[in-house]
């Protein structure tokens, strides 16, 4: 068969994928941040300067801290040309020069990456993404000032580049050292489009929540009208800086397993194991290599060979769990408890199993997980029982020295400076989800001279930052809601706040925070999350109801020793009449009677 020279050389028409194909190009990171900017938070011109001023405000106490400077932060907001100026100027340890635009132009850029302690913000995307939505609405750069002690003081005029994730600087500036008195800090000012919102979820409400969880932080707030708000520090005791921890067997990929095998291959697994993950004791090691001696000598570089083995490791390692198997000591004593109760089994399991994983827990309960476990014959339950003990092996809790608590102290002050009578603080700790270490801080104020007007108010913090909008969307929120506070004489409906003269306090540090969205400004519903907000909640209602037993008992004394009062005069003469003789020491006898009687 004869071909024609021609057609080899034809181009193949050009089709629909062709044309997708000439469109189709790579964004940066910046670049779909600008397009979504509500996924930041950036959503509304409200919402973005309270953004703006609380990523600001962040970077300043982070920068304070980092350096064991007591944190003085100046936040001034005001109106230029129709624009919002956002400035924040701090007496932090400085910039160096070379990463100024780095640190305010580059999403993604920062220090706490893979850190391994709880920290305000990991993603390096606050400030930057507020610099760049204030370009975005404005068309104006930022201007940034910063001084690193004992050197000169630089600035820069620039806006980010969201095509290159890069700065485009406008102009070079020199810096007045007397903008910082104490000899080093940093000044940003942003404009943007933007208002000013008052209240407590506007700045002001930002800056007095940020006082309250950061005692040793002086504030001081400029409005738009130029109203002043000035918030000393109240101890000059700044807290101790979250400890690095190495990661913890279970809250890890199998990346990133494989990639720490990778950089210690010529060590032994034994070691790999034990001098790279928080927690690995011998008997940890000996249930993940199935007490095989022989593999415990084996070569990290030997293993990558053969990644079978590898995978059945890290396999193991989810099945390690928090303390204790269970609160019961044998299987009896949980059978005792199934005619009584009203939940399923997945529900018993999460009640009366702590630490177990759940999710893989549930690959053992089959089909039974929604089934009523009082339905459950009791050899199945002893089967299960049998299969949770034997699946999972106990390993100790990491420490706590990697995250940020308030305090309880910090918290119960703070209660009562807002004229609550009675404070109850709760500190549930040792707590694991996800593989990170969880500290939940817990704070109740109830009666006295707090006037609520309406449902009662609800302070969230996640590392200590607060959390001030899309209540309704967290998990403390939920958690609050699902306990029924009619018992404290508050008004209540089960789903909803009750309503009452009650503040709730609840602040979460963890190394993991599961935020409904990059804004940060919410809990996701994690159900070991509620699990443990419900129970320390659980044990903060017990203390209130105990008060106002002891609260309603004293009341009842008072009215006797009134009653008492009233009559004492009458009593008195009645028996000195009987005894024929005045009663010496009468009213003090009867004082005693009283107090032996309390």
């Amino acid at each position: 068969m004869c071909y024609s020279s021609g057609m080899a050389d034809k181009t193949p028409e050009r089709n629909a994928a062709d044309l997708i194909a000439d469109k189709q190009r790579e964004a940066s990171v910046s670049e779909f941040f600008a397009k979504n900017k509500h996924v930041l938070g950036f959503g509304s011109p409200g919402q973005a300067v309270i953004m703006a001023v609380k990523e600001g405000v962040d970077n300043s106490l982070d920068a304070c801290e980092e350096a064991g400077i007591l944190p003085d932060v100046k936040v001034r907001l005001s109106e230029e040309s129709g624009d919002m100026i956002v400035s924040i100027l701090d007496n932090g340890p400085g910039i160096v020069k070379e990463n100024i635009t780095n640190v305010f132009c580059k999403l993604l850029f920062g220090s706490k990456f893979d850190s391994w302690t709880a920290s305000r913000g990991a993603q390096g995307l606050g400030i930057s993404a507020a610099g760049m939505y204030g370009y975005i609405t404005t068309n104006k750069p930022m201007t940034v000032y910063s001084k690193v002690k004992g050197r000169e003081g630089v600035g820069f005029a620039f806006h980010i580049d969201t095509k290159t994730n890069s700065a485009k600087i406008v102009k070079e500036m020199i810096c007045d050292d007397k903008l910082f008195p104490s000899g080093s800090g940093t000044f940003v000012s942003i404009p943007m489009e933007g208002t000013y919102q008052r209240g407590k979820r506007g700045v002001d409400g930002y800056i007095e929540a940020t006082a309250f969880s950061n005692p040793h932080a002086s504030l001081y707030f400029i409005n738009p009208k130029r109203e002043i708000m000035k918030i000393d520090r109240v101890t000059n005791v700044i807290p101790p800086k979250p400890k690095k921890m190495k990661p913890y067997p279970t809250g890890i990929d199998y990346q990133k397993f494989i990639e720490t095998v990778k950089t210690h291959k010529n060590d032994s697994i034994r070691l790999i194991l034990s001098n790279n993950f928080s927690n690995i004791t011998m008997p940890v090691i000996n249930f993940l290599l199935d007490g095989n001696q022989k593999l415990a000598s084996v070569k990290g570089s030997e293993l990558l060979e053969n990644e079978t083995i590898l995978k059945q490791i890290f396999f193991k390692m989810s099945f390690l769990c928090v303390g204790r198997l269970t609160h019961h000591t044998n299987v009896e004593s949980v059978l005792r408890k199934l005619p009584k109760s009203k939940l399923t089994v997945k529900e018993f399991l999460i009640a009366n199993y702590e630490g177990i994983p759940i999710e893989k827990a549930e690959v053992l309960l089959g089909n039974n997980a929604n089934v009523k476990i009082s339905m459950v014959k009791q050899e199945e339950i002893k089967k299960l029982h049998t299969a949770l003990t034997n699946k999972f092996f106990p390993i100790s809790a990491p420490s706590r020295e990697s995250l940020a608590p308030i305090g309880t102290n910090v918290i119960k002050a703070r209660l009562k400076q807002k004229g609550a009578e009675c404070v109850i603080v709760n500190t549930l700790e040792g707590l694991v989800v996800k593989g990170s270490p969880m500290m939940i801080e817990i704070g109740i104020g109830f009666e006295g001279k707090i006037d609520i007007d309406g449902a009662s108010p609800v302070m969230r913090f996640a590392n200590r930052v607060p959390l001030l909008h899309a209540a309704k969307a967290c998990a403390i929120t939920d958690a609050i809601t699902s306990i029924d506070w009619s018992s404290c004489g508050l008004q209540h409906k089960v789903g909803e706040m009750p309503v009452g003269s009650m503040i709730f306090v609840i602040h979460i540090s963890s190394l993991w925070l599961p935020f409904t969205d990059q804004a940060k400004v919410a809990i996701s519903h994690d159900p070991s999350i509620v699990k443990y907000l419900k129970k320390g909640l659980m044990e903060c209602k017990r203390g209130i109801e105990n008060y106002m037993i002891d609260k309603n008992r004293e009341k009842e004394r008072a009215m006797k020793l009134a009653m008492l009062g009233a009559y004492s005069k009458e009593l008195k003469i009645s028996i000195s009449a009987i005894l024929g003789k005045d009663v010496k020491g009468f009213d003090a006898a009867l004082m005693q009677l009283c107090e032996a009687e309390k």
